[in-house]
């Protein structure tokens, strides 16, 4: 059995809180539990004010084997970040401008040596993408198998998750940028003209992420219905008063405002997988 763990950011107290909560006890080589394992999903660095203290915690129980961890974007940045760019020089694979410079400060600023950020860094790499357990899959924002695909033939071009590996990765021309940005971020969506937000960093995004998860629940209904009709179309006089109906619900522009749009059958769902893999209005299946 598995406790999945999402993102940690330097809050090292909170994690302690939720491990022992778990039933994790705190021993000679880091917490464990007697009987399940803990499963990080990355973004341990960056934002918070215990950073040092979360790997300390994190990297021992990992070592044990008391936990599994896959690797955030924010580890795939600062891996960029320290990162020699192979032609330009001086360069980084990740710019050192002000707003990165800005996004990763608390992480510099809280491991003092080099030295100490250097073996963090490098354990950072070892981080797995992705990880499928026995019932489980594991991955930081989404599970993507084209983007999979990709990733696994550049990881044989390259001979691993090396520097040039990182070094394609971050080439925007290059089918690895996307497919690493869909796994570590999940896809988005362009906001209506004109339209921006602001991110927990303060930056202004003119695209959103969105609820991948749902649109891919959608599409097993799909499936599900068209099974079930195939299943029971020679009944005769079937009720279709008693059909399920999809109820596709989405925020409207005026906060707090909401709209519902009512199809029924499965039209209404491939309907509400697009609305979903497509905007960032939130979508929920609901059948009656």
């Amino acid at each position: 059995m598995y406790d999945v763990i999402g993102d940690i950011h330097g809050h090292a107290d909170a994690l302690r809180r939720l491990l022992l909560r778990l039933g994790y006890v705190e021993g000679a080589d880091g917490f464990r539990h007697p009987g399940r394992t803990a499963v990080f999903l990355g973004d341990f660095i960056d934002r918070g004010p215990a950073i040092r203290q979360v790997l300390a915690t994190v990297r021992p129980m990992v070592a044990s084997g008391a936990a599994l961890a896959v690797m955030g974007n924010h580890e795939f940045n600062a891996i960029s970040f320290h990162t020699a760019h192979p032609t330009v020089v001086p360069g980084w694979l990740r710019e050192r401008s002000l707003r990165h410079i800005r996004q990763y400060l608390e992480t510099i600023r809280q491991i003092p040596t080099d030295a100490e950020l250097e073996d963090h860094i490098a354990w950072f790499t070892t981080l797995p993408l992705r990880l499928e357990l026995d019932g489980l899959r594991i991955v930081h924002a989404c599970w993507d198998e084209p983007a999979f695909a990709v990733i696994d033939a550049a990881a044989r071009d390259t001979g691993g998750v090396n520097a040039v590996f990182f070094a394609r990765a971050t080439e925007t021309d290059d089918a690895l940028f996307d497919a690493v940005e869909s796994v570590l971020k999940g896809p988005e969506a362009a906001l209506p003209p004109d339209t921006a937000f602001l991110d927990s960093d303060g930056q202004r995004r003119r695209h959103a992420r969105v609820r991948w998860y749902l649109a891919d629940a959608a599409r097993r209904l799909v499936r599900h219905r068209e099974e079930r009709d195939a299943a029971t179309e020679c009944r005769p006089q079937r009720n279709h008063t008693h059909d399920s109906v999809l109820r596709c619900a989405h925020v409207a522009k005026s906060p707090g405002r909401a709209r519902a749009v009512n199809r029924s059958r499965a039209g209404s769902l491939h309907k509400c997988a697009t609305m979903v893999a497509l905007s960032r209005d939130r979508c929920r299946e609901e059948l009656e």
